[in-house]
């Protein structure tokens, strides 16, 4: 199974210097219902839900500490490099790039937690606790056993508006960093970059040793409905080179 990062390529030269993907925070979520929910509101929207302020700080606190990292899937019908709105919003509008990356090469720790997300409509935005007692200062049982009940709501469910993000997730409880050394096997330019930039080049010099394919895209329909399609550099540039030795050959 192939996932797909989308980013800037300055993002890029940071990835490559550790091979690594930084989690990120539910707080800068694109889906406000989903910020809604992991962020935390006024106490007072609550405070029946919660019982105490206790708990509802607590369980803020706990949910929080949950980092995603955000990547897309392929679907039937289309690979998650082919995502025009995932490049006009997360790829640098077509000038950045995608990383295409081997799941089973990634090595998971027994912090971290992975799942596809599940796209809905009328996502529940409060939360019951059942067990919860006013008089009750130590919740994280509590806490803990509600999140682990309810980890696809809280964690892998977002409305239906984000379901061409194709989206799944990697959620660490404790990391910083993903691990990606090894598991990267594709990079695809977008269709704003030329083989010949400057900073195309820069990348093939940097993984010139390494097995990981890059691609330039092009606009082409081929019938598939997908407009956007790849171009091995290293076919390209075997290409040109055997046309400049034709040129020359004709000189001489």
């Amino acid at each position: 199974m192939k996932l797909y990062h989308y980013t800037k390529y300055s993002t890029l030269i940071k990835i490559l210097s550790n091979y690594s993907l930084k989690y990120g925070d539910f707080t800068n979520t694109n889906d406000p219902t989903e910020f809604y929910r992991l962020s935390g509101v006024p106490y007072s929207d609550y405070t029946i839900k919660f019982g105490s302020k206790d708990l509802f700080d607590s369980f803020y606190k706990k949910v929080n500490m949950y980092k995603p990292i955000s990547l897309s899937i392929d679907v039937e019908g289309r690979e998650g490099w082919q995502i025009p709105i995932m490049w006009a919003h997360y790829g640098d509008n077509h000038k950045g790039i995608c990383i295409e990356i081997d799941y089973d090469k990634l090595h998971f720790s027994e912090c971290e937690v992975f799942c596809r997300v599940k796209y809905t409509n009328g996502i529940p935005q409060h939360f019951f606790l059942e067990n919860a007692k006013n008089d009750d200062n130590n919740f994280d049982q509590i806490i803990d056993e509600y999140i682990l009940k309810n980890r696809e709501l809280l964690l892998f469910t977002k409305e239906t508006t984000w379901k061409f993000e194709q989206e799944f997730r990697i959620i660490s409880y404790k990391g910083e960093y993903l691990n990606i050394k090894d598991a990267i096997t594709g990079i695809y330019f977008g269709l704003k970059n030329s083989k010949n930039d400057k900073k195309v080049k820069k990348i093939e010099k940097i993984l010139k040793d390494s097995d990981i394919s890059l691609y330039n895209l092009r606009m082409s329909d081929n019938g598939s409905g997908q407009y956007l399609q790849p171009e091995k550099l290293s076919d390209i540039r075997l290409v040109d080179y055997l046309n400049n030795n034709v040129k020359n050959n004709r000189k001489s």
